[in-house]
């Protein structure tokens, strides 16, 4: 089962991937998940509206199940066969906005790859451990 911080991480996550997933959508559900992101950093509760938002197209559907359930962005996902052990999951580096306020995430699929820019503030995005808090 997944928590509220589940349900608020997957959104924050999924924000980076909408124009990847659908297209000229992207921009429509970004800001519906803008604002309810907004209302959540309030008190609000808000994840029934977002897993109903999510679930209204089938490709953010999949990837918000597949992301609860794994805990990880499905395009995240790797793992790592040792040479006589079973497969796991590899921790990726989670980059995040630097802006106060901002719930932009992403994670990197894979070394050497550079994070974006913020689709909002325009700036590069920076390690999740060095933003200020």
């Amino acid at each position: 089962m997944y928590t509220s911080k589940d349900v608020l991480e997957t959104a924050r996550v999924i924000r980076l991937y909408l124009p990847d997933l659908l297209g000229a959508e992207a921009e429509t559900v970004d800001r519906a998940l803008a604002e309810l992101l907004t209302r959540a950093e309030s008190g609000e509760a808000v994840d029934n509206p977002i897993l109903e938002l999510l679930a209204e197209r089938d490709p953010t559907r999949e990837w918000t199940s597949q992301c609860l359930n794994d805990k990880i962005p499905p395009p995240v996902m790797r793992s790592y066969d040792s040479l006589a052990g079973s497969v796991s999951v590899i921790d990726a580096n989670a980059f995040v906005c630097e802006v106060p306020g901002c719930s932009r995430i992403w994670y990197r699929p894979k070394v050497g790859i550079e994070p974006p820019l913020c689709q909002e503030h325009h700036i590069l995005l920076v390690p999740a451990q060095s933003q200020a808090t």
